[in-house]
């Protein structure tokens, strides 16, 4: 048998190829820069701040259809994090994202969430498994209110060192579940990611490597697949 972060690469993987066999996939390419800050406020409590822009950095055609030179999304989040113990977390948080940031067809949406995560450290790597449910409320500029769209994300994660002290492997995939009526479907969402990780002190690091971001993108249940290369800067600051 595989051993278990070959399993977890192996799942992604297979995720991926899932996903890109539908008849009227659409591809794109982009980049990702990400920056994320995290720290402790106290024995049980933790702060994160996580953000990143989503762009699309020339004009590009798939299947007939254009998707012009743009930064697609932005997003921030800041979360507090109260540990139950070595392994166990739960997290609440404010997010606001917006589409088309820069943009006059421009959206807006407010989320608060919840969630729970388990961390287990093992000899040679670290397993996170990550459950959480999304309240989210989303602009609907063609009827000026706001939809309310909740939905369940499900994350497997793994990391390991490397050879070197400073370097290191992460990866996960995270499954996105729409829960409100009226759904296209209940998948609706997934999020892949694997690369390197560089400990430039013992409190900033540089990760690296191929993003996968994969929706659907019509009622015709055809899926949108956006390649980008994620570039995220982690700091830790402790009060």
């Amino acid at each position: 048998m595989l051993p278990l972060k070959k399993r977890l690469l192996f799942f992604c993987i297979l995720t991926i190829c899932a996903l890109r066999s539908a008849a009227q996939d659409h591809h794109v390419f982009g980049v990702f820069p990400t920056y994320n800050q995290n720290g402790r406020i106290s024995n049980k409590l933790d702060y994160s701040i996580y953000s990143f822009l989503a762009i699309y950095p020339v004009e590009q055609t798939t299947r007939g259809f254009t998707y012009p030179a743009k930064a697609n999304a932005f997003y921030i989040e800041l979360d507090a994090i109260y540990h139950l113990n070595g392994q166990w977390s739960g997290a609440v948080s404010y997010t606001y994202e917006r589409l088309n940031p820069f943009r006059d067809d421009y959206r807006n949406e407010h989320r608060v969430w919840f969630q729970a995560q388990h961390y287990k450290k093992f000899s040679r790597f670290n397993l996170k498994n990550r459950l959480r449910y999304d309240l989210r409320y989303i602009e609907n500029r063609s009827t000026n209110q706001t939809d309310f769209n909740p939905r369940i994300r499900y994350l497997a994660g793994i990391d390991f060192p490397m050879n070197s002290r400073s370097l290191y492997f992460a990866a996960y995939n995270e499954l996105f579940f729409d829960v409100f009526s009226g759904r296209i479907t209940t998948f609706s969402e997934n999020w892949a990611f694997a690369g390197f990780g560089f400990n430039l002190s013992t409190k900033t690091k540089l990760e690296t490597g191929p993003l996968v971001i994969s929706w659907i993108r019509n009622t015709e249940k055809d899926w949108l697949h956006q390649y980008f290369l994620q570039l995220t800067l982690i700091t830790q600051i402790d009060f």
